[in-house]
């Protein structure tokens, strides 16, 4: 709703890689939504930003994958530089099929975009996964991808590099003798959060740990980060709801200690 506000928030912070959803909604009513969707994704593109979009699992009414591969191939194509399968599915589809609909969807997008001429060039970013047996579920991947995928979040812990090691070692599983990508990787500071899954940390914790992250991921090998997210999606002055502060910035965009600590970082 202040997209204008969001893409100077990413030129001050120097990012030029950003990773986003991308529809297709063949529904009538999702016209309008679309367009100004696209319109969104041009403004960013004419500042120099580029994006990994990311295809939402089958069954969700944004649109087949030919659907989406016909946008990406027309009118975001000058956007777009990486297309990513399904996130995190074994959390948010779950049941007993979704290591074989997945393994589907991700052999059927990269066929389809490597026959596509404009889009043979855009590297095919593997699924995502939230649960520790994720990537074995679904196996050996890699003549359906050109690069693993990870989501190394650590916590309240301070990034390290025994955890870089096992995180690309979970990538090995799907993505064997491929480059890796971190999609996401943060911390959020609800400092009262009852989540037991995934502590908080203090603002200012937090600008140290999102730099040794892009720092240590770097050392690793990992060929690119994304931070997740750029800005808190709600207010929640309670501090409780964790999904609501891992933004870089506030919900009314002021900035955490996090975005200037980056914003200086890339700057040097």
């Amino acid at each position: 709703a202040d997209w204008d506000r969001v893409v100077a928030r990413l030129n001050e912070l120097g990012v030029r890689h950003v990773r986003e959803g991308v529809y297709a909604n063949p529904a009538p009513q999702w016209r309008d939504w679309n367009e100004a969707y696209y319109r969104a994704v041009e403004l960013a593109a004419a500042r120099g930003i580029r994006f990994t979009f990311g295809l939402n699992p089958p069954g969700r009414g944004t649109g087949s994958v030919d659907q989406i591969l016909q946008v990406v191939a027309g009118r975001l194509r000058h956007a777009a530089e990486a297309l990513e399968a399904p996130n995190e599915m074994d959390k948010y589809v779950g049941g007993p099929r979704w290591p074989s609909v997945l393994s589907a969807y991700g052999r059927a997008l990269h066929r389809k975009a490597k026959a596509t001429r404009s889009l043979r060039a855009l590297p095919i970013l593997g699924p995502s996964f939230a649960t520790p047996d994720g990537p074995s579920r679904v196996g050996n991947q890699r003549a359906w991808l050109d690069v693993g995928n990870i989501h190394p979040y650590t916590g309240g812990l301070s990034p390290n590099p025994r955890y870089v090691k096992a995180e690309l070692a979970r990538a090995g599983v799907t993505a064997p003798n491929r480059p890796v990508w971190a999609t996401e990787a943060g911390f959020h500071n609800a400092l009262k959060s009852p989540r037991a899954d995934h502590a908080p940390v203090s603002e200012a914790a937090g600008a140290v740990y999102i730099l040794r992250t892009f720092l240590e991921h770097f050392r690793g090998g990992i060929r690119r980060t994304f931070a997740y997210e750029l800005l808190d999606e709600q207010p929640d002055p309670s501090g409780r709801l964790a999904e609501q502060h891992f933004g870089l910035l506030r919900n009314d965009f002021s900035r955490k200690p996090a975005f200037v600590a980056l914003r200086n970082m890339l700057t040097v």
